[in-house]
């Protein structure tokens, strides 16, 4: 829920624009610089575990689906970056949004989010202005598949969102979509622990799937009990390319011994280096011990080679985009327990701390970058899990663009 306060900046945090040379130290402050300032609006603690930011009232600005582990939010924009609670929609580990009926609005579809718990997935249809009411439409996919998650993505590229159940304990199952909703069961199956992007550049949904030292078992002496232990096999990346038809053949694999905790929602793509591919951003779900944030670089085929360490950080998740306009992808790198950390791009693919801290003990389980009060700059907003610190963090890096209060200062 949303607690009342007043539009007006509250803080200004300082950043280092793109000056100097690229570097995994931190650059010093300079004074005068801009930064980010926090917005006032607090976030009523729950379960959250990710951020959409959507349009969901057909307004032309940035709404928000909080997705949560128990009671999902929506969340109305006024189109200056202070949100409204709309609805609260009944999930049990979160949901994703996507238009699955193909009206051009964006719908949401709850995981059924539990282990062998015979939960069923359920849509929620959008009426185009950010209702969402319950369809009757379930998946009616009740088994005994260890569920925790879906993704939605074109599987078979006939222009419709399909549905994979994040299986952690065995194959990932496609559900494909008649392009009303409709979700039927394919005979498409996909490794354990798959996140989904297109890594050669044929327009078709490729898979990159994480191995770790660790991996989800059930352990008979405890009864069933869900834990992570030790994988047998090198630890890396597996590359697995769509052969156009939905079906899969392992491409490559790359070596990445530090590995230790893996999940698939802690991997990220984006064009790091603007040479017209997906590189991959991948962090470590290991909230006890920091651990490197790295980006493995794309050669554009889907063979992928290791590039720059960043933060060392500790159950890290990643918000994408371009902070300062330069036309480069720079990162928000969240750190459990510690302020979120700017990375920003040098113009080359090569990062450099910028000394910019968002927040204070931040139990991150999601950071999204977008333009969140039509500024023409990204904004940073980022989900806390059961803790008071969730919040919109305001872009100042820009001087004297209209509206920004930051150049007033």
């Amino acid at each position: 829920m949303l607690k009342k306060g007043t539009p007006r900046i509250t803080m200004v945090l300082t950043v280092v624009l793109l000056i100097g040379r690229a570097s995994s130290q931190v650059a010093p402050p300079k004074p005068g610089v801009l930064g980010f300032a926090k917005s006032p609006q607090a976030f009523e603690p729950n379960g959250m575990i990710d951020i959409f930011l959507e349009d969901l009232d057909s307004d032309g600005d940035r709404d928000a689906v909080i997705s949560s582990m128990g009671l999902s939010l929506t969340l109305m924009n006024d189109g200056k970056g202070r949100f409204t609670e709309s609805q609260r929609l009944e999930t049990v580990h979160g949901l994703k949004a996507g238009d699955i009926d193909t009206d051009g609005d964006i719908d949401l579809v709850a995981a059924p989010g539990l282990v062998n718990g015979g939960m069923v997935s359920v849509v929620y249809l959008n009426s185009g202005r950010g209702v969402f009411e319950k369809a009757d439409r379930d998946f009616g996919d009740k088994s005994d598949e260890n569920v925790l998650g879906l993704d939605l993505l074109d599987v078979n590229h006939d222009g419709h969102l399909d549905a994979v159940h994040r299986n952690i304990l065995g194959p990932c199952v496609a559900w494909l979509n008649d392009g009303k909703g409709r979700f039927e069961r394919s005979r498409l199956e996909f490794p354990a622990e798959p996140s989904f992007a297109d890594l050669n550049g044929d327009g078709f949904v490729d898979i990159l799937v994480r191995e770790s030292e660790l991996e989800f078992k059930l352990d008979p002496a405890q009864g069933g009990q869900l834990v992570r232990a030790p994988r047998k096999g090198e630890r890396g990346f597996r590359v697995f390319l769509n052969d156009r038809k939905g079906n899969l053949r392992e491409h490559a694999f790359l070596r990445v011994p530090e590995l230790v905790h893996g999940q698939p929602n802690l991997n990220w793509y984006a064009d790091i280096d603007n040479d017209g591919d997906q590189d991959v951003i991948y962090a470590d779900n290991d909230f006890d011990r920091a651990h490197s944030v790295g980006i493995l670089l794309n050669d554009g085929t889907g063979r992928l080679a290791e590039g720059q360490k960043l933060a060392s950080v500790a159950a890290g998740r990643i918000g994408t985009g371009d902070l300062n306009n330069d036309g480069f992808v720079d990162f928000v790198i969240t750190d459990w327990g510690k302020p979120a950390q700017v990375w920003l791009n040098d113009g080359r693919g090569r990062f450099f701390d910028s000394g910019l801290r968002l927040g204070e003990k931040l139990g991150s389980q999601a950071c999204r970058v977008e333009d969140l009060d039509r500024d023409g700059d990204r904004d940073v907003f980022i989900a806390d899990y059961r803790r008071p610190g969730a919040g919109i963090w305001f872009n100042q890096l820009i001087p004297n663009r209209p509206g920004n209060a930051a150049a007033r200062l």
